[in-house]
């Protein structure tokens, strides 16, 4: 008598590998996505400080009361030698056409009344509302 496996249970081995499979590469394509969006979040962040230092240098880039105005990313990294390029965590190059939007309401006292937008624009990604 010979010992083997059926073809039928070969196939309902195939079949629960590639149900696995599936699931596995679905969980792994979330982790990627889920890092990317954290890296773009960090970005955000990172120019939005950078824009509140570069402005104390460049006074006249600050915005007229009620009024706006858009620091570009390559301004900040002409400014400041620290900046590196950002890479795109897609792949797709860098960053670098990435900008924030400052806009400055009525000053209340000796204080700006400053909020700070950071668009952040990476290949194919670009942030909601820019």
């Amino acid at each position: 008598m010979k010992k083997g496996f059926t073809l039928v249970e070969l196939l309902g081995v195939i079949a629960v590998l590639a149900i696995l499979s599936g699931i596995a590469i679905i969980a792994i394509t979330s982790i990627v996505s889920g890092g990317r969006k954290k890296v773009y979040e960090d970005y955000k962040k990172t120019l939005e400080n950078g824009t509140q230092n570069y402005l104390i240098n460049h006074f006249e880039k600050m915005p007229t009361v009620n009024g706006n105005s858009t620091i570009k990313y390559t301004d900040l990294m002409d400014d400041d030698s620290s900046y590196k390029s950002l890479k795109d965590p897609g792949g797709s190059g860098n960053c670098d056409e990435s900008y924030v939007i400052v806009s400055r309401g009525a000053d209340t006292g000796i204080n700006f009344n400053l909020t700070y937008k950071a668009c952040i624009i990476c290949g194919s990604y670009k942030s909601e509302g820019c």
